[in-house]
């Protein structure tokens, strides 16, 4: 029995290494067809070729346009949000009697901290 389970465990490894082996050699033809492709691509100075690398230039300076926009909006936003979170804070303090204010400042306290993990 126990040479049965060693032969089996043996059997795995042999596997396993002629899987990892073709896995190696796998990713190696890929890399070099890869870089095969690059390099043929590169030479190609067709106006067809040069219409997409504009394109592609052209999409990607827009991609980055828009995450920064996107990014810039956000900050303002939360930005927008804490003053108007401060205003209101400030107004509760001379507002509400100190009974009433202890309990909701635990609510306020609870609503900064979510406010700062959104920053």
């Amino acid at each position: 029995m126990e040479k049965l389970i060693q032969d089996v465990v043996n059997a795995g490894i042999a596997v396993f290494k002629n899987g990892e082996s073709g896995l190696k050699n796998g990713i190696a033809d890929l890399e070099k067809l890869f870089n095969d492709l690059k390099a043929k691509g590169e030479t190609d100075k067709s106006e067809q070729a040069n219409k997409i690398r504009e394109l592609l230039n052209k999409t990607i300076r827009d991609a980055k346009d828009v995450l920064g926009k996107a990014d810039s909006s956000y900050k303002e936003i939360i930005g927008g949000l804490q003053t108007n979170f401060d205003l209101i804070s400030k107004q509760i303090e001379t507002a509400i009697p100190p009974q009433i204010k202890t309990s909701l400042q635990s609510g306020l306290d609870e609503l900064k901290k979510l406010m700062n993990q959104v920053k």
